[in-house]
């Protein structure tokens, strides 16, 4: 029998090398095309754009003119951090991507301490399987966002989620202040999981009374300090930053959320629990299969429910764990998930980790079943050669080396050939950018309301005309304005600032010509065989 015990580490390991190479090959011999076409995309660049002009200008700006906080928190002045480790923009913009390899190959830690932690080390290994299988296939943690952050504090909130919960924790009183911290890093990281974050916090503090394993009052307060200092440094260094206590993007998407019917309302639910691991994003095409796979997703969750209420013990940590992250994800997808729409992938960190574990654990069950049928039929002589732990090194060979053909296919091989050009969308808006940097005069301002990509790369001045990475006074006069671009105050906020080009694909009802605007070009890209162009309008 081949004992794993020695080598899951090192099967770990090889996971995370192969993962940052693949990712890190794709990134060198797909170039500028493959980084945004399938990585970043304009929200990336709001980031990256505002943490070096802020590096240029000494405050945090996107445009050179405005105060802004329309960014997260700890990501924003991650990338703030990486701006001085160059004077290149394009190398700036390769080192972010690179950090993101890294910190994904550290979210592998957490992952496979987790698995040891609920269940044994080889749950682990099929955990930190499925979750290679996830990066391999998606970029969807390889944005230049704060996601790629974002998930490696959930799986540290896991697992200490299990140590808070363990009868025999001896280091209970840190363990639950290191909790409290990383829920309040997931504030930091993400401003909206401030719901998440307090619904598991409450829970923790229910379930420890109700079950006598309360901790001192001493431990409690402490507790409540550091989140509430957490806090406190949060909204000050926002108001800092941008004269308000959330950031400015919080506002706005509050602001214009959408009034929706009840059925509405269910669909994007639908659409948002969906799984997102080894499926694309299904949105309102994969309707049915998303209510199929939310059913089933309600019903694991409610027999997990029967099972503790019956105080069944087998797997109860597991299934607690499920429970406490569901619950707080739904409340989350609730009084969030429906504010706005599109609701992006890049929102889903904690319902794809919620996926990953839930398939993990149903595998593990499959593969205790199948070793066990094997074991007990007798007409098969090699039959005591199919262990639990043989028939998991079988499945991380097969998941590892069948997933990298699939890998090449969605990152490479689908971009070229697919009849859904999105690509061609990411490019044109790259080469518009190229179009204004070439222009000679130096002090032309640029007015776009997907902002992103054409401010880092044209190099101008780029005032975001959306408000997400824009001040305070133009969500107070324009956007909370009813008639917002199409009001007088939007044609004279143009004329004030000195606005000499509009550039977008969307002018969001707005007619520049009412502004004395010019179309003077266009750039036209191919989606689902349609064309459509990206304009660029000169006084």
């Amino acid at each position: 029998m081949i004992n794993i015990k020695g080598y899951y580490k090192l099967i770990i390991i090889l996971q995370i090398i192969i993962l940052i190479s693949i990712r890190l090959i794709y990134i060198i011999l797909g170039g500028p095309k493959y980084i945004l076409s399938s990585l970043t995309n304009d929200d990336s660049y709001y980031y990256i754009n505002t943490a070096w002009n802020t590096k240029i200008y000494g405050f945090v700006t996107f445009d050179s003119f405005h105060k802004t906080n329309g960014v997260h928190f700890l990501w924003f002045f991650i990338v703030y951090a990486l701006s001085y480790l160059t004077n290149s923009k394009i190398v700036y913009l390769n080192i972010i991507l690179f950090s993101n390899l890294i910190i994904m190959g550290f979210s592998f830690i957490p992952v496979y301490k987790f698995g040891k932690k609920i269940k044994n080390e080889y749950f682990g290994l099929i955990l930190s399987t499925v979750w290679f299988i996830q990066l391999i296939l998606y970029d969807i943690f390889f944005m230049g966002m704060e996601n790629t952050i974002h998930n490696i504090i959930i799986w540290y909130i896991i697992f200490y989620l299990v140590k808070v919960l363990e009868k025999n924790d001896k280091n209970k009183k840190k363990s639950f202040l290191i909790l409290t911290l990383l829920l309040v890093i997931n504030i930091w990281v993400r401003y909206d999981s401030i719901i998440a974050s307090s619904i598991i916090y409450i829970i923790i503090i229910i379930y420890l009374s109700l079950y006598k394993k309360r901790l001192s009052f001493k431990i409690i307060l402490m507790s409540a300090f550091l989140a509430i200092s957490g806090l406190l440094i949060l909204f000050i260094t926002f108001y800092w930053m941008g004269d308000t206590f959330i950031p400015i993007s919080a506002k706005i998407k509050l602001n214009s959320a959408q009034n929706t019917t009840f059925n509405n309302y269910l669909t994007n639910i639908f659409i948002i629990i969906t799984p997102k691991i080894f499926f694309t994003d299904l949105g309102v095409g994969g309707l049915t299969l998303s209510r199929i796979f939310t059913i089933i997703f309600v019903v694991i969750n409610l027999k997990f429910l029967v099972d503790i209420i019956k105080k069944k013990e087998k797997d109860n940590k597991i299934k607690i764990i499920l429970l406490i992250i569901s619950f707080s994800n739904l409340i989350y997808t609730i009084l969030i998930g429906n504010l706005y729409n599109p609701y992006f992938i890049w929102y889903l960190s904690l319902s794809i980790i919620i996926w990953v574990i839930l398939l993990s654990y149903i595998l593990n069950l499959f593969i205790i079943k199948l070793t066990e049928k094997i074991r007990n039929f007798k007409k098969i002589k090699v039959s005591s050669y199919f262990e639990y732990n043989q028939v998991i090194i079988f499945l991380v060979i097969i998941g590892v080396f069948v997933s990298l053909p699939f890998s090449v296919f969605l990152n490479i091989i689908s971009d070229y050939y697919s009849e859904i050009r999105t690509s061609e969308f990411h490019f044109f808006r790259y080469n518009t950018a190229l179009w204004l940097k070439k222009i000679k005069n130096p002090n032309i301002i640029v007015g776009s309301w997907n902002a992103g990509e054409i401010a880092f790369f044209s190099d101008r001045k780029v005032i975001n005309l959306d408000g997400l990475v824009n001040d305070n006074n133009y969500f107070n006069t324009i956007l909370s304005n009813n008639d917002k671009f199409n009001s007088t105050e939007f044609i004279e906020y143009l004329n004030k600032m000195n606005i000499t080009y509009l550039v977008d694909y969307k002018f969001y009802g707005f007619d520049p010509i009412q502004a004395n605007f010019t179309l003077i070009k266009e750039f036209y890209y191919i989606v689902n065989s349609v064309q459509k162009n990206i304009q660029i309008w000169s006084r």
